[in-house]
């Protein structure tokens, strides 16, 4: 036998070794995974996706004011067009109040969602 036989010989069993490893941590990361999926399922958590951020979008902010005149009309050329997304800012850190004019807002955002728009609500800090 040579010297190179041997030396694969002797490194064999340490290889099998750490493969074994491997396939174990694999497995127990597969577990883990199933058992998360199975308790979220139960807990009703829906799978979120990115859907809403692929394809064409737009920002409209709050000084776009909904329920104004020009807020709709921009609406409407959202429904017209290839946009699919429409990120609305729904407030920032000088708002008064969690949600900047919460009823123009809500009938804005409830228009996008009739007219098949994916909407991104986001508050940015200033």
């Amino acid at each position: 036998m040579t010297e190179s036989e041997r030396t694969v010989r002797e490194r064999t069993p340490e290889a099998a070794r750490l493969l074994i490893r491997v396939i174990a941590a694999l497995v127990v990361v597969l577990v883990l995974a199933g058992a998360i999926m199975l308790v979220a399922r139960a807990w009703g958590v829906r799978p979120t996706t990115l859907g809403a951020y692929q394809g064409l979008g737009s920002w409209v902010d709050i000084y776009d004011t909904p329920g104004v005149g020009r807020s709709h009309r921009r609406r409407e050329g959202h429904a017209g067009s290839r946009v699919r997304t429409v990120f609305v800012e729904t407030g920032n850190s000088k708002s008064k109040t969690a949600i900047f004019k919460p009823q123009a807002q809500a009938e804005f955002v409830q228009a996008l969602i009739a007219r098949g728009m994916r909407v991104v609500a986001c508050t940015c800090p200033t």
